[in-house]
């Protein structure tokens, strides 16, 4: 019988959401724990982290010894981990018990909601500075070696390795546009110059990354019990090295397993309310029409009219629902 660990992952220190929260999952998971950035109270089950929002890979890691104590504290081994972010709401309908069978998903496999081969996005050049070799941080010899990391992804069918020349040139043309808008405003200029010098200097090259990565949204993953020591070994390593979340999260998850599943695959599909995939999401003026007019931004509300065929919706920010 599968024992599941609901983490509930705040990217910034919102105590006064974790009574809200709990009460959302009352009677639906018999072990909720919050992973929560600085936190001093007194809640058991609340996980202090300690580390930026744009890494917060490492928040999983540093909750697994606590969690492995409360494991032998409570009696049984946890099966998976279900991670979720604070201003997600899930389907009311998903339990602890139909959690697989609601989703279609294997108990064998992990989750993510994607993975993006074309990791540079919205004219990012960070991953083509990226490397695992930084002066005071001893990761070299954690993380697989390339070759290793490239045959992982192979075995995914995912090709990362090299940047291609059409995305290259696409970057380069989008920081020519912003580098001459932002004429009048130095900071922006040399913003988007020093990004356009790196995108040139880079397509002149081999165009290849110093360590393979995937991209991903990273806002609610399900991880084996079998896979969740390594994967988080590998988050911690890519946060020491201040590798961005939506890049080491992926990355680490297709490094340290064997079976993953993505949200498509799923019967059950996520809502975000920003413009990410076209068949999942919605504008934003359009989801302040619905919320208004069908349920009048009313938590209460919308849990008892929620779309069936959803699984979450995301982000809800409870400060501004009733």
């Amino acid at each position: 019988m599968n024992k599941i660990a609901l983490l509930v992952l705040y990217n910034h220190r919102y105590d006064k959401n974790i009574p809200k929260i709990e009460k959302f999952y009352q009677g639906k998971f018999s072990h909720i724990f919050h992973l929560m950035p600085f936190y001093e109270g007194e809640r058991q089950n609340v996980i202090p982290v300690y580390e930026s929002s744009y890494q917060f890979q490492s928040y999983i890691a540093q909750a697994l010894k606590f969690l492995k104590l409360n494991n032998i504290n409570g009696g049984g081994q946890y099966s998976h981990y279900f991670i979720v972010a604070d201003d997600m709401l899930l389907n009311p309908s998903i339990t602890e018990w139909n959690l697989f069978d609601k989703l279609g998903l294997s108990d064998d496999s992990c989750f993510i909601t994607n993975i993006r081969e074309q990791h540079l996005q919205k004219f990012e050049v960070f991953p083509l500075l990226y490397s695992i070799e930084k002066q005071g941080v001893e990761v070299k010899n954690i993380l697989p070696r390339y070759n290793e990391a490239v045959r992982k992804f192979e075995y995914y069918g995912l090709e990362t390795s090299r940047v291609k020349p059409r995305l290259l040139l696409r970057l380069i043309m989008t920081s020519i546009f912003f580098a001459i808008r932002g004429l009048f405003n130095i900071n922006e200029m040399a913003y988007w110059t020093r990004k356009l010098a790196i995108q040139i200097i880079f397509a002149f090259g081999n165009r290849k990354l110093k360590y393979p990565l995937v991209g991903g949204w990273s806002d609610i993953l399900i991880i084996t019990d079998e896979v969740m020591p390594k994967f988080c070994t590998y988050c911690g390593a890519f946060a020491a090295t201040n590798l961005f979340v939506e890049f080491a999260i992926p990355t680490a998850l297709v490094l340290s397993s064997n079976k993953i599943t993505l949200g498509k695959q799923l019967r059950l599909k996520g809502l975000f309310l920003k413009r990410r995939e076209k068949e999942i999401s919605v504008g934003r003026a359009e989801i302040k029409e619905v919320f208004d007019s069908k349920y009048n931004y009313c938590i209460k509300e919308l849990l008892n009219d929620f779309p069936q065929d959803t699984l979450f919706i995301h982000p809800i920010k409870l400060s501004e629902w009733k």
